[in-house]
């Protein structure tokens, strides 16, 4: 988050009980204090159900809070379901973002009543690093997998929605991001996730219906690699965090739960 420390490094001598003064000068990036685009991500599939309804009737008053914290707080809403590497799923299919950031409350809120269902899933691993890959970068094209996925997908680039999230210039971005199972890594790796997401300066907060290690902090293998603990490492990688047992939070206190988590994570800022 720093443009510049200097000096970025020092290299002194000093005697055994002797000390040193050292000053250093931290520029920060230009960033508009109190502006922060907040972007709802939530799997779809149909284990979903009951989390897609608490955050839903709990948004209104959720956005209307994180409005008064914040300067100038905007918002959108994506889904996700299926990773593309599924059989009958495509790109297009695997994510959709179904409300740009905007300012207006409502048009968030009526997004989420009419386009966050509860449909389809019972297969294990879904989109969830695809997804996070496309609402970091608007919908950009993928760097590629590394292995042809068992549905047969050729090496190369991975196709983008081209759905631009609607970030707005010198804003903090923030992904919520709400799930229960595991990521694929055959279309988008962890470490591919996790570029794209630093490279955009999202900051990742995960609300696992699950315990560490389990849930959206799961793990899966391809002939990608393992990637254990994934919300984790994509929360503490961008600077968020990973709140785990979501699912067991009381629905009155959905909407503070996630207020608090965000709090939490636009207000400290990482200077290494």
């Amino acid at each position: 988050m720093a443009a510049t420390i200097t000096p970025s490094t020092v290299d002194r001598t000093i005697r055994v009980g002797e000390t040193i003064t050292i000053n250093k000068t931290i520029t920060l990036d230009a960033r508009a204090v109190g502006v922060v685009d907040i972007f709802f991500l939530a799997d779809n599939t149909g284990s979903m159900g009951g989390t897609i309804t608490n955050v839903r009737n709990s948004a209104t008053a959720l956005m209307t809070s994180l409005s008064s914290t914040f300067t100038s707080a905007q918002f959108g809403a994506g889904r996700y379901f299926g990773d593309p590497v599924e059989p009958g799923v495509t790109y297009s299919t695997a994510y959709d973002r179904i409300q740009a950031i905007t300012s207006t409350i409502g048009n968030v809120q009526n997004a989420m009543n009419t386009q966050w269902i509860a449909s389809g899933g019972g297969d294990g691993p879904e989109a969830n690093f695809y997804a996070l890959h496309q609402a970091a970068t608007s919908g950009a094209t993928g760097p590629g997998t590394p292995i042809t996925a068992p549905t047969g997908p050729a090496k190369g680039p991975v196709a983008g929605s081209g759905e631009d999230t609607g970030w707005r210039a010198g804003a903090s971005k923030v992904i919520v991001w709400f799930g229960d199972i595991s990521s694929h890594n055959e279309t988008i790796t962890e470490p591919q996730t996790i570029a794209a997401l630093i490279a955009s300066n999202v900051i990742v907060i995960g609300m696992n219906n699950g315990s560490n290690n389990s849930g959206i902090d799961g793990t899966y293998t391809s002939g990608n690699g393992t990637d254990s603990n994934q919300c984790d490492d994509v929360a503490t990688a961008t600077g968020g965090t990973c709140f785990h047992n979501f699912s067991s939070v009381p629905s009155g206190k959905v909407a503070t739960t996630i207020a608090d988590a965000i709090g939490t994570a636009t207000t400290e800022l990482d200077l290494d």
